[in-house]
C-alpha cells in the first residue's frame, strides 16, 4: 500500500508534508520498520496509516484523475482471479524465505 501512494507523490512519515509524524512510530508510511513482535508497543501501528499520511492521501486522490477512472485496458476475469488470492497464498512462507534469503534458507515460523 505504501508503494502505491509513494508512486502517486506521497512521502514517508517524517518527510515533507508528513514531517509532523514521527517515523519512529512505525506506521505504514514509515521509511523503515523495526523488528515487531505482537507484544511490541508499535505492533498496531504497522498495520495502519498515520494522520499525516491519511491527510496526504486525501489531497493526492483529489488531484489524480488516474485513480478516478477505469482505464481502457481492464480484464474483469483477471482482476477477479487476482482478488481471490490472499496475502501469502501465492507463495508459501518457505517459498518467500527462499526467494528473499536464497537456497538453503529455512522458514521456522514467527519468532515472537
Amino acid at each position: 500500500a505504501s508503494h502505491f501512494f509513494l508512486s502517486l507523490g506521497a512521502v514517508h512519515d517524517g518527510e515533507g508534508e508528513a514531517a509532523a509524524c514521527n517515523p519512529e512510530d512505525y506506521f505504514l508510511m514509515s521509511p523503515e520498520g523495526p523488528y515487531i513482535c505482537q507484544n511490541n508497543t508499535f505492533f498496531k501501528n504497522i498495520w495502519t496509516f498515520s494522520n499525516c499520511s491519511v491527510d496526504s492521501f486525501k489531497r493526492i486522490l483529489k488531484l489524480k484523475d488516474c485513480v478516478k477512472y477505469r482505464g481502457s485496458v481492464y480484464n474483469k476475469d483477471e482482476y477477479t482471479n487476482f482478488m481471490l488470492n490472499q496475502a501469502g497464498d501465492v507463495f508459501t512462507p518457505q517459498e518467500q524465505c527462499t526467494l528473499v534469503f536464497g537456497p538453503g534458507s529455512e522458514y521456522y515460523g514467527v519468532p515472537c
